[in-house]
């Protein structure tokens, strides 16, 4: 991710990595959020040791996964 995406995402309502099962459906599991953001399927960044996404975020990657029939995720 570059310093302009990680930019549009502090303008966004950012959220722990591990607090993005809630704003996702079917709550995946924390492995599976923290896949999902190292692949870069899911948007975050990383600030003072620890991974960080945005609600937003979570609403693309699940639009996306929705365009992809999901399985491909």
């Amino acid at each position: 991710m570059s310093s302009n995406d990680v930019g549009l995402l502090l303008q966004e309502h950012v959220i722990p990595l591990g607090d993005a099962q809630s704003h996702i459906p079917g709550a995946p599991s924390k492995s599976s959020i923290d896949r999902y953001a190292k692949s870069g399927k899911l948007e975050s960044f990383r600030a003072g040791g620890r991974r960080f996404t945005s609600a937003q975020a979570c609403e693309r990657f699940v639009q996306r996964c929705n365009l992809r029939e999901c399985a491909a995720v």
